[in-house]
């Protein structure tokens, strides 16, 4: 094999990609969302690099980064009435900063969130393994106490004494 043949195969490999891997990166157009800590504009530049490698229409573009965009700032864009991507991303770096929205606290109010809601599961499977532990430890104790057949007294040491030597006169 030739150094030209060993170029061309590298180079096809690299900028020519199987219809496997094209679906699979037009799929992470719509499936992957704006990051927590990424801005509105590291999104849509995300999206537009694996546009551009895909040969996608803007107007998918359009479609998918609207789709992507944090809650907030999707609302905040679909009231304006867009409809090009140009002007999507204008709207977002306005509502973007009219919401002051900080990437990391907002990565921060979300893991609060998030561990708000583990420690009440945690809470509550606490409660849950409380209240086995107790009905385990009561069932316990019920089957340990001596039961005693109708009429059967105790009898202690000197009584037993005394029942086996007889009446005494």
């Amino acid at each position: 094999m030739s150094s030209y043949d060993s170029i061309l195969t590298a180079f096809k490999e690299r900028y020519f990609r199987a219809p496997e891997v094209k679906f699979v990166e037009a799929a992470s157009l719509f499936s992957e969302p704006q990051k927590p800590t990424e801005t509105a504009m590291d999104f849509v530049t995300r999206l537009k690099k694996v546009a551009m490698r895909l040969n996608i229409s803007d107007e998918m573009l359009h479609h998918a980064v609207i789709n992507g965009l944090k809650p907030t700032i999707k609302a905040s864009v679909l009231t304006k009435g867009v409809t090009t991507l140009d002007q999507t991303v204008k709207s977002a770096k306005i509502a973007e900063d009219a919401l002051g929205v900080d990437p990391l606290h907002q990565m921060l109010l979300e893991a609060l969130t998030t561990n708000a809601s583990l420690a009440d599961k945690q809470t509550a499977q606490i409660s849950d393994l409380a209240a086995r532990v107790c009905a385990l430890s009561s069932d316990t104790q019920q089957q340990q106490q001596p039961t005693q057949a109708p009429g059967a007294y105790y009898y202690g040491p000197m009584m037993y004494e005394q029942q086996l030597r007889g009446p005494t006169v």
